[in-house]
Protein backbone atom coordinates (compact mmCIF):
# COMPACT_ATOMS: atom_id res chain seq x y z
CA UNK A 1 0.00 0.00 0.00
CA UNK A 2 1.61 3.67 -0.91
CA UNK A 3 1.04 6.63 1.11
CA UNK A 4 2.40 10.24 -0.18
CA UNK A 5 5.83 9.44 0.73
CA UNK A 6 6.06 6.05 -0.30
CA UNK A 7 4.79 2.63 1.49
CA UNK A 8 2.60 2.91 3.94
CA UNK A 9 4.38 2.17 7.95
CA UNK A 10 2.27 -0.18 9.71
CA UNK A 11 0.74 1.64 12.56
CA UNK A 12 1.66 2.33 15.71
CA UNK A 13 0.39 1.13 19.07
CA UNK A 14 -0.92 4.63 19.75
CA UNK A 15 -2.56 4.94 16.43
CA UNK A 16 -4.01 1.55 17.21
CA UNK A 17 -5.53 2.34 20.90
CA UNK A 18 -6.92 5.99 19.29
CA UNK A 19 -8.90 4.25 16.94
CA UNK A 20 -10.17 1.17 19.26
CA UNK A 21 -11.21 4.09 21.41
CA UNK A 22 -13.03 5.98 19.18
CA UNK A 23 -14.43 3.02 17.40
CA UNK A 24 -15.79 1.45 20.70
CA UNK A 25 -17.35 4.99 21.70
CA UNK A 26 -19.10 4.91 18.99
CA UNK A 27 -20.31 2.16 18.90
CA UNK A 28 -21.72 3.09 22.43
CA UNK A 29 -22.90 6.26 21.35
CA UNK A 30 -25.23 4.65 18.39
CA UNK A 31 -26.63 2.04 20.92
CA UNK A 32 -27.51 5.41 23.33
CA UNK A 33 -28.72 7.64 19.92
CA UNK A 34 -30.78 4.14 18.74
CA UNK A 35 -32.42 3.96 22.49
CA UNK A 36 -32.84 7.76 22.77
CA UNK A 37 -34.63 7.79 18.95
CA UNK A 38 -36.98 5.07 19.22
CA UNK A 39 -38.45 6.35 22.42
CA UNK A 40 -38.71 10.26 21.50
CA UNK A 41 -42.08 11.66 21.30
CA UNK A 42 -40.93 14.53 19.28
CA UNK A 43 -40.41 13.62 15.64
CA UNK A 44 -37.81 16.52 15.28
CA UNK A 45 -36.20 15.03 18.15
CA UNK A 46 -36.46 11.27 17.15
CA UNK A 47 -34.92 12.69 13.59
CA UNK A 48 -31.59 14.14 15.30
CA UNK A 49 -31.12 11.20 17.56
CA UNK A 50 -31.32 9.04 14.70
CA UNK A 51 -29.27 11.41 12.35
CA UNK A 52 -26.47 10.49 15.34
CA UNK A 53 -26.87 6.83 14.78
CA UNK A 54 -26.01 7.07 10.70
CA UNK A 55 -22.81 9.27 12.03
CA UNK A 56 -21.84 6.71 14.61
CA UNK A 57 -22.63 3.93 11.60
CA UNK A 58 -20.69 5.97 9.20
CA UNK A 59 -17.40 6.28 11.62
CA UNK A 60 -17.58 2.54 12.77
CA UNK A 61 -17.76 1.47 9.54
CA UNK A 62 -14.78 3.22 7.93
CA UNK A 63 -12.91 2.65 11.25
CA UNK A 64 -13.11 -1.16 11.38
CA UNK A 65 -11.47 -1.22 7.46
CA UNK A 66 -8.81 0.45 8.62
CA UNK A 67 -8.29 -2.76 11.22
CA UNK A 68 -9.44 -5.21 8.75
CA UNK A 69 -6.65 -3.96 6.30
CA UNK A 70 -3.94 -3.78 8.57
CA UNK A 71 -5.15 -7.61 9.80
CA UNK A 72 -6.38 -5.91 13.16
CA UNK A 73 -8.64 -7.78 15.73
CA UNK A 74 -12.05 -5.72 14.88
CA UNK A 75 -14.10 -4.00 18.35
CA UNK A 76 -17.10 -6.25 18.76
CA UNK A 77 -20.37 -4.35 18.09
CA UNK A 78 -23.33 -4.96 20.68
CA UNK A 79 -26.38 -3.40 18.53
CA UNK A 80 -28.31 -5.92 21.37
CA UNK A 81 -28.09 -3.09 23.66
CA UNK A 82 -31.08 -1.61 22.91
CA UNK A 83 -34.56 -3.47 23.62
CA UNK A 84 -37.57 -2.79 21.90
CA UNK A 85 -39.17 -0.25 24.75
CA UNK A 86 -41.39 2.72 23.29
CA UNK A 87 -41.39 4.24 26.81
CA UNK A 88 -38.78 7.45 27.34
CA UNK A 89 -37.13 6.97 30.64
CA UNK A 90 -35.72 10.51 30.87
CA UNK A 91 -37.33 13.98 29.50
CA UNK A 92 -36.30 15.19 25.81
CA UNK A 93 -34.69 17.76 27.52
CA UNK A 94 -32.19 15.00 29.18
CA UNK A 95 -31.78 12.72 26.02
CA UNK A 96 -30.50 15.58 24.18
CA UNK A 97 -28.18 17.45 26.57
CA UNK A 98 -27.08 13.71 27.12
CA UNK A 99 -26.50 13.70 23.41
CA UNK A 100 -24.54 16.81 23.20
CA UNK A 101 -22.00 15.83 25.81
CA UNK A 102 -21.48 12.58 24.03
CA UNK A 103 -20.98 14.64 20.80
CA UNK A 104 -18.30 17.02 22.57
CA UNK A 105 -16.51 14.23 24.26
CA UNK A 106 -15.98 12.70 20.78
CA UNK A 107 -14.61 15.62 19.52
CA UNK A 108 -12.09 15.75 22.17
CA UNK A 109 -11.29 12.15 21.91
CA UNK A 110 -10.67 12.41 17.90
CA UNK A 111 -8.91 15.62 18.80
CA UNK A 112 -6.77 13.65 20.91
CA UNK A 113 -5.48 11.60 18.78
CA UNK A 114 -5.21 13.72 15.40
CA UNK A 115 -2.67 15.05 18.24
CA UNK A 116 -0.99 11.57 18.68
CA UNK A 117 -1.22 10.66 14.78
CA UNK A 118 1.75 10.55 12.28
CA UNK A 119 -0.47 8.80 9.61
CA UNK A 120 -1.77 11.85 6.67
CA UNK A 121 -4.66 9.45 6.39
CA UNK A 122 -5.62 9.30 9.88
CA UNK A 123 -5.41 12.69 10.10
CA UNK A 124 -7.75 13.38 7.36
CA UNK A 125 -10.14 11.23 8.36
CA UNK A 126 -9.64 12.56 12.07
CA UNK A 127 -10.89 15.97 10.33
CA UNK A 128 -13.48 15.22 8.75
CA UNK A 129 -15.03 13.32 11.81
CA UNK A 130 -14.52 16.71 14.59
CA UNK A 131 -16.17 18.60 11.78
CA UNK A 132 -19.48 16.04 11.20
CA UNK A 133 -19.25 15.87 15.08
CA UNK A 134 -18.87 20.05 15.62
CA UNK A 135 -22.15 20.21 12.77
CA UNK A 136 -24.31 17.51 14.72
CA UNK A 137 -23.69 19.45 17.88
CA UNK A 138 -24.78 22.65 16.31
CA UNK A 139 -27.89 20.68 15.11
CA UNK A 140 -28.49 19.38 18.94
CA UNK A 141 -27.56 23.19 20.44
CA UNK A 142 -29.83 24.60 18.08
CA UNK A 143 -32.93 22.49 18.83
CA UNK A 144 -31.83 23.36 22.49
CA UNK A 145 -32.30 27.47 21.71
CA UNK A 146 -35.31 27.13 20.00
CA UNK A 147 -37.29 25.02 22.63
CA UNK A 148 -35.52 28.04 25.32
CA UNK A 149 -33.56 24.93 27.06
CA UNK A 150 -30.34 26.06 26.90
CA UNK A 151 -29.38 27.61 30.31
CA UNK A 152 -27.56 30.44 30.82
CA UNK A 153 -23.68 29.17 31.78
CA UNK A 154 -21.78 30.57 35.06
CA UNK A 155 -20.16 34.08 34.55
CA UNK A 156 -17.99 36.28 36.61
CA UNK A 157 -19.19 37.22 39.39
CA UNK A 158 -19.13 41.37 39.45
CA UNK A 159 -19.01 42.60 42.93
CA UNK A 160 -19.53 45.92 42.17
CA UNK A 161 -22.75 44.79 39.74
CA UNK A 162 -24.15 43.22 43.59
CA UNK A 163 -24.66 46.73 45.25
CA UNK A 164 -25.47 48.59 42.15
CA UNK A 165 -22.30 50.88 41.00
Amino acid sequence: MMDFFGEKRGMLLGEITQIFGITFSNIVGRAIATGFGQVSIDKKMAKYFFEGVELTTKTIKELTQIFLNEDIPVPSSSDYFVTDSTVAPFSEKLMLTHMLVLSSAGVASLGMALSENLRVDLETKYLTYISENMKFSKKGANILIDREWLEQPPTVLKHKDLVGL
